[in-house]
């Protein structure tokens, strides 16, 4: 029934290039949201959906870190095309050591994601990939900046990506 009543309110602000990725991105939405409850429901803007709220990053035990103002970009080719990530609490400088450029968070290269998950969906890839990237960018913050835990090579290698609880 929420899903339903969400797409009847959301449907009229979507253009015919979004409307394709409409319901899978609202089922999508919802899986995501059991687990995120902080991230608002998607609205179309420029040709993308976006979803925007707050990350917060707990460990294995239930230890809370930090917490991240985000915004996701999922492209109107996704499932084809992987989201993008904002940290939009700048609180991560927009360095390239920091993985951070004004085109979004380096979480990995696009094949090493389709390799990782063979087909994108958002859950999957917010659980691997986006947990991965603040639990490294935490790790490298509370380690004097001396790199991350899996080394630079985190990008590059299909298995790489650290999950927070693996860091402790």
């Amino acid at each position: 029934k929420a899903c339903r009543a969400f797409q009847r309110k959301f449907k009229t602000y979507c253009d015919s290039k979004t409307m394709g990725t409409f319901e899978l991105i609202t089922r999508e939405y919802f899986d995501l949201n059991r687990l995120y409850p902080k991230l608002k429901p998607p609205y179309c803007k420029d040709g993308f959906w976006i979803i925007e709220g707050e990350y917060d990053l707990f460990d294995c035990e239930g230890i809370f870190h930090e917490m991240f103002e985000i915004e996701i970009k999922i492209p109107p080719e996704y499932p084809n095309a992987q989201p993008l990530l904002f940290e939009s609490s700048n609180k991560i400088p927009k360095e390239i050591d920091w993985h951070v450029t004004q085109w979004g968070c380096c979480l990995a290269p696009e094949a090493v994601v389709f390799h990782r998950l063979g087909k994108i969906d958002l859950l999957r890839w917010f659980q691997i990939f986006v947990e991965s990237f603040f639990a490294n960018y935490v790790y490298k913050k509370n380690n004097d900046n001396e790199g991350y835990p899996s080394g630079e090579i985190s990008l590059l290698r299909p298995e790489a990506p650290i999950r927070f609880r693996e860091l402790n």
